[in-house]
């Protein structure tokens, strides 16, 4: 019974390991071509349970370049700073924790062309 028991915890932290190594980020890039006087929006899901969304780089030419909430969840919005015109880039991070461990990464990367 002694050796039952042992091998049961023995492989029941194994299968709960949360090691960062098992771990893999999901990536997703996305493109918008906009004009200056335009904004955009990117939905960016439900608020995490347990987690967060964060701007991980932040975009250089903004005038707006924030994480907001409306009635669908979590968006993105931006809109470009007074008289740009060129290539913009901002990464988004999504992490989901469970028990103060992280188990999800999500990392949006954003081009944006503004005309």
């Amino acid at each position: 019974m002694k050796k039952f028991l042992f091998l049961f915890i023995g492989v029941s932290l194994i299968s709960c390991s949360t090691d960062p190594e098992d771990l893999k980020d999901t990536i997703i890039e996305e493109s918008y071509i906009i004009e200056n006087s335009e904004s955009i929006l990117i939905e960016l899901g439900n608020s995490p349970v347990e987690g967060n969304v964060t701007i991980s780089q932040q975009a250089n030419f903004y005038k707006v370049s924030k994480i907001d909430r409306n009635d669908s969840g979590l968006i993105y919005v931006y809109t470009p700073e007074e008289g740009f015109t060129g290539m913009d880039f901002v990464e988004i991070t999504r992490s989901d924790f469970e028990a103060a461990e992280v188990f999800t990464k999500t990392i949006t990367k954003v081009s944006i062309e503004v005309k």
